[in-house]
């Protein structure tokens, strides 16, 4: 019988061990920690009436959740499919950051993104209007009140360009960065005194915008008159006259919050008694 030395024993043993290791690295490396390829939503911005849909593509899992790590966020969660769920809330949140997490027994997969529901009308901090605010992407204004109805350069600057919905009573101010970028310059609401002029001449006049422009004012109301804005206010920083059509009497106070709201007065003194024409932010 051939003698088996002490050393081939180790060796046998170092042998087993390794073999051992492989198969261990070889199940981890076909582990069932899940795989997710892609996390999708319908937009990423909402009114507070509104749902976003999210669907998770992904693959190795056994069970799904959508999830805030704030416990306090309005934001409610419910599952429609497997890997589909709706997005809700009854209070605006400008910014939630939710997370999709998969797992399969022990091992778990997670991806976050943030997503944003916002009211109608001007919110009580005059940040938002229309959910939309000054530096906002294009792409916001898009998701939120779809595509205008018209754009018109403006003459004076041919970097600005505005947005409009008239049937929304909504003008929005695009800026054209030297980057190429499309972002927010303002928020108009208007009364149906405005217009908007198509690429055929044709005028399209804007409907009264019928939303909350704080502390319960409306756009060319008899219950919303200059000398409550002010009342509430204080003093305009700034009175101004329409620049491009002086014969109009449009009169444009911007107070210190940054608010700009409009009227016709044969001055810009004459504010008494007038109704509000436009709000912008």
């Amino acid at each position: 019988m051939k003698k088996i030395s002490f050393k081939s024993i180790i060796h046998g043993v170092l042998a087993i061990i390794l073999i051992s290791l492989l198969v261990s690295c070889s199940s981890d490396d076909n582990s069932n920690t899940p795989v997710i390829n892609s996390v999708t939503v319908t937009k990423y911005n909402a009114y507070i009436d509104e749902k976003i849909t999210l669907n998770i593509d992904a693959t190795g899992y056994t069970d799904t959740n959508l999830y805030s790590l704030n416990t306090a966020s309005p934001v409610k969660f419910a599952k429609t499919a497997p890997t589909t769920f709706d997005i809700t809330t009854t209070a605006a949140i400008p910014r939630a950051l939710v997370f999709a997490q998969l797992k399969n027994g022990t091992s778990k997969t997670e991806s976050g993104l943030e997503v944003g529901f916002f009211v109608h009308g001007v919110d009580a901090t005059y940040t938002y209007a229309e959910g939309l605010k000054s530096a906002d992407p294009s792409s916001k204004v898009v998701e939120l009140l779809g595509e205008p109805t018209n754009k018109m350069t403006s003459t004076a600057n041919p970097s600005l360009e505005s947005w409009d919905y008239p049937s929304k009573g909504i003008s929005v101010g695009i800026n054209k960065q030297p980057t190429g970028a499309l972002t927010v310059s303002y928020v108009s609401l208007r009364s149906s005194n405005f217009y908007t002029i198509k690429s055929d001449g044709t005028k399209v006049f804007f409907t009264n915008y019928l939303g909350d422009l704080g502390n319960g004012w409306k756009i060319n109301n008899t219950n919303t008159k200059m000398d409550a804005i002010i009342a509430k206010l204080g003093t305009p920083t700034v009175k101004a006259s329409d620049p491009n059509d002086p014969t109009s009497q449009l009169r444009t106070y911007t107070f210190s919050n940054n608010t700009r709201f409009s009227f016709y007065g044969a001055t810009e003194n004459d504010y008494v008694g007038k109704l509000v024409q436009s709000f912008s932010l």
